[in-house]
């Protein structure tokens, strides 16, 4: 493939291919394994010419093209699309084509249609029998490490619709919740509040739009930190980010200037002399650009739209040309000027930016949850921390939200049979549940009243006087009690199942041991 690529970019044939020439960037083809992309002029004769090099390849190399199994893309400027199909040997030409398993298209935004493969594919994932016996926690480590991967690599290489994500909230949301993907069962938790850093009372799963948002941020950073040909295409294509374009962009270029938009407080800008930043609409001067600062005047008409920061450096030093406004020269002195290769752009108050970086800029408005770090701590056992954080967040079908759906069911608390089931009651404002809890944590009898599950977690956190690791166990101790107290309530109610308060304290020790005897030996 290298000779290929030699045979079609060979700057000495007479009759060479004519790739695509933008604004000194030029591309002809585009090689992934064993799937070839090619971009040209739509004329016979380059068509001619191109049938002459995969020819003279074929006959050297024994690899020859499948015109059955080739598309062909045609603008809808060319006025003989059936010339150029017959001049390829190709039969018709479409409007997209599947590229590495994800359509791609130049001529038209993708639709729900399009994405069918994958709605397709993750619900069968998602209904087998398999996914059908887990647990809450395993759908969601199933949610997390199997499919958000299989979206995510679609997010990265493709725009996914409004109505694709809405579907894929849909199906996903009812797969965690009830593991039925065709029930529609009760949840009580939103699932954009599911689907947030567990720092914002969130499960850790990305949202797909925040998922788009960091994804084009990230695209934006390597677009000045990275000599990629799809970013060296972009640049000259429509300049950067910033830069006023008056032909109409493509979907990938709009998230980008969306993120920049987003991103530009809190950006920093490093002076190179290989910098991509552009020199009039970048804001590199102090978080303001050159055309904001002198707007009124008309130095900027003498200026090329497309320059560089590094047309105006010369050996190390500015070189201001003398049509520029004299006062520009205070702020440029006042900026240092890196002599060595960094990154053109990072992140302010931070070394490396990275991926969460951006997820967390997403949520920056949001108020964090103090009990955070007490559900997600170093050593948590995720079954008992979800349905601690499902008690928290009111994710628990109790009898006092099933009556407010006006689903009937017994009001009265399964556990002490003497008040009315409400989430405060079961933890742990219950007779039964607070003597299970006391058994556990002796401390917490000296409570004038009976605490609820995050007066318990205020407790322990405001509590100084126990090492780091003896602070975990009272912390798994609390989750796993919610967690068996739910399990018990579930038994003796629907299977009429009843066990002593003594014989569930045992069970939860037992579990806790389990859970901390492998971490506290080493």
């Amino acid at each position: 493939m290298d000779a290929f690529s030699c045979l079609i970019d060979n700057p000495h044939s007479i009759n060479r291919f004519s790739g695509i020439h933008r604004n000194g960037m030029y591309i002809s083809h585009l090689l992934y394994a064993d799937d070839l992309l090619i971009f040209g002029e739509a004329s016979t004769e380059n068509c001619e010419k191109l049938l002459t090099v995969l020819s003279s390849f074929g006959n050297v190399s024994g690899l020859l093209v499948n015109h059955e199994k080739s598309k062909v893309i045609i603008s809808n400027y060319t006025s003989n699309p059936t010339d150029i199909c017959a001049a390829l040997h190709v039969q018709n030409h479409c409007d997209k084509m599947t590229y590495l398993g994800m359509p791609i298209s130049s001529i038209k935004r993708l639709r729900l249609a399009d994405f069918q493969p994958l709605l397709h594919s993750l619900s069968t994932h998602l209904s087998g029998w398999k996914a059908k016996l887990l647990s809450f926690a395993g759908r969601l480590q199933f949610l997390k490490y199997t499919i958000w991967n299989t979206i995510d690599y679609w997010i990265r290489g493709a725009i996914l619709p409004k109505a694709c994500i809405k579907q894929l909230n849909r199906i996903c949301s009812r797969f965690l919740y009830s593991g039925d993907l065709e029930a529609k069962k009760l949840h009580l938790i939103a699932w954009h509040k599911t689907c947030k850093p567990k720092k914002y009372g969130g499960l850790g799963i990305s949202d797909l739009k925040v998922l788009q948002f960091a994804n084009a941020c990230s695209l934006l950073c390597r677009f000045y930190n990275s000599t990629s040909n799809l970013f060296s295409y972009l640049n000259a294509k429509y300049g950067t980010p910033w830069t006023p374009t008056r032909i109409k962009t493509s979907a990938l270029w709009a998230d980008i200037v969306k993120a920049a938009n987003s991103l530009g407080p809190y950006i920093s800008f490093n002076i190179t002399t290989q910098s991509k930043i552009a020199f009039l609409w970048d804001p590199w001067i102090g978080g303001s650009s050159i055309s904001n600062l002198y707007s009124s005047s008309n130095m900027t008409d003498s200026i090329p739209q497309h320059s560089k920061i590094s047309d105006f450096i010369l050996d190390g030093d500015w070189s201001i040309p003398a049509v520029l406004n004299p006062t520009i020269l205070p702020y440029l002195q006042n900026i240092r000027m890196d002599q060595a290769p960094i990154n053109s752009i990072g992140w302010k108050d931070q070394k490396r930016i990275s991926f969460s970086s951006f997820i967390f800029h997403y949520f920056r408005e949001e108020i964090p949850f103090c009990w955070h770090k007490l559900i997600w701590h170093k050593h948590y056992a995720l079954k008992y921390s979800c349905y601690t954080w499902l008690a928290l967040n009111g994710g628990l079908k109790t009898a006092d939200e099933l009556i407010k759906r006006n689903i009937r069911v017994n009001s009265l608390c399964s556990l002490c049979f003497s008040f009315n089931e409400t989430t405060s009651h079961l933890l742990f404002e219950c007779d039964y549940a607070f003597t299970v809890l006391k058994s556990l944590i002796p401390s917490l009898g000296d409570f004038l009243l009976r605490p609820r599950l995050s007066d318990i977690f205020l407790f322990l956190e405001g509590r100084r006087d126990q090492f780091k690791h003896q602070k975990i166990i009272l912390l798994l101790k609390v989750c796993c009690a919610a967690y068996y107290i739910w399990r018990e309530r579930n038994e003796r109610r629907f299977n009429s199942i009843y066990r002593s308060n003594a014989t569930l304290c045992a069970l939860i020790n037992n579990a806790v041991d389990l859970k901390t005897s492998k971490w506290l030996q080493e």
